[in-house]
C-alpha cells in the first residue's frame, strides 16, 4: 500500500491509530531526529512484522525508511527500521 500524497505526523496518527507504519521519503523535525514532520506511508499492519512484511520487497529498493508504532506516540514517534 504505498500513499503517494505526503501526510503531517498529525495527519498520521489520525489515519491510522493504534498502528505499526512503515514511513519512507520522510521529513525529520529539526529539533529531534527521532521525530517527523512529514512521510509517505508504506504499508500499516497490526505489529511491526505485519507492516515490515507488506512493504516488502518495495523495502530492498529503498534506501532509507521507517517503521513505528503510532499506539504509543502523541506528538512524536521513535524510529527504527
Amino acid at each position: 500500500m504505498i500513499v503517494d500524497e505526503r501526510l503531517t505526523w498529525k495527519q498520521i496518527r489520525e489515519h491510522y491509530p493504534q498502528r505499526w507504519v512503515v514511513l519512507i521519503d520522510h521529513e525529520r523535525l529539526a529539533h529531534d531526529m527521532a521525530g517527523f514532520k512529514t512521510a509517505r506511508i508504506l504499508a500499516v499492519g497490526d505489529s511491526r512484522a505485519e507492516a515490515t512484511e507488506r512493504a516488502r520487497p518495495a523495502l530492498d529498493s529503498i534506501r532509507e525508511w521507517a517503521v513505528t508504532s503510532l499506539a504509543r506516540s502523541e506528538d512524536r514517534c521513535s524510529a527504527t527500521g
